[in-house]
């Protein structure tokens, strides 16, 4: 097949639709494939700024900026796409697209940055709940359960507990919770833990 002609083929695409996110992420994921990272900037910028609460256009939009040697810019994206979807932290694929560990740990603290400004402290509490779990901010969880703006309190108090290690703490605050907590338990450990309450 010609890979040109899919290429430009999703091109016209979003020139006929400019308001498709989904077209222009395409658009600018083909472009990054191929190596023109200066190429795939623009879409997947418009990407993301047409729709803001996909990880994946921020992500891509980082290594695009990355490869392009933005390195400020890409750390925004980088922290934008960690503070949509706290768990990408938890991926092997840091290392694979050049960010070390080192660089990953300033990136968490940018993506509670802008978890925690504007709108976004309220769109994002669930996710800032989420990443201070990953990173093991059991003060900083606290304080955000504290404002009110995160569901199921003892639910995520439940986790903090379970992944530091107090199983007893956890049960108990599972119980308080009301059983509404099971589910954010169960995203962070495994089923048959879940199972064993």
């Amino acid at each position: 097949g010609d890979g040109g002609a899919g290429e430009r083929l999703l091109t016209r695409a979003a020139d006929i639709n400019p308001a498709d996110p989904n077209a222009s992420r395409a658009v600018g994921t083909l472009a990054l494939g191929a190596g023109e990272a200066e190429a795939a900037i623009e879409p997947l910028r418009r990407a993301a700024e047409l729709d803001a609460s996909r990880m994946e256009s921020f992500l891509l939009l980082g290594v695009a900026l990355d490869r392009a040697r933005l390195t400020d810019e890409a750390d925004d994206a980088y922290a934008t796409a960690i503070a949509l979807a706290p768990s990408v932290l938890l991926s092997d694929g840091w290392a694979a697209i050049g960010v070390d560990a080192d660089r990953l740990l300033r990136l968490v603290d940018r993506a509670l940055a802008v978890s925690a400004s504007g709108q976004a402290a309220i769109n994002l509490a669930p996710r800032r709940a989420e990443l201070l779990v990953i990173v093991g901010d059991r003060d900083g969880l606290e304080r955000l359960l504290e404002t009110g703006r995160v569901p199921a309190a003892d639910s995520w108090r439940a986790v903090a507990e379970a992944e530091a290690g107090d199983v007893r703490e956890a049960v108990r605050l599972l119980e308080r919770s009301r059983g509404d907590g099971r589910r954010v338990l169960e995203y962070w450990t495994n089923a048959a833990f879940v199972q064993s309450l």
